[in-house]
């Protein structure tokens, strides 16, 4: 996913999950500006409960073009796992 702006206010969450065995899939935001308000990105384990996905958020400082900077959140942060 590649957008300007991602905001996730109030839904249940964004996920990545596997519809059968092996690999649940990965998923990268690439975003200027990522929000997340009470939000949660889980990286789900396939349906054979063995692999699990990986969520991946990569903001950038839109005034520095090709530098890339961390989240400026930790707690965003910390719910991102593989």
């Amino acid at each position: 996913m590649q957008a300007t702006t991602l905001i996730l206010e109030d839904v249940s969450g964004l996920q990545v999950s596997s519809t059968g065995n092996g690999n649940a899939g990965n998923l990268k935001v690439v975003a200027d500006t990522i929000k997340l308000d009470n939000s949660e990105f889980n990286a789900a384990v396939s349906q054979d409960g063995q692999d699990k996905g990986e969520v991946t958020l990569v903001a950038y400082d839109p005034t520095k073009t090709g530098v890339q900077r961390s989240s400026p959140t930790p707690a965003s942060c910390a719910a991102v796992r593989s």
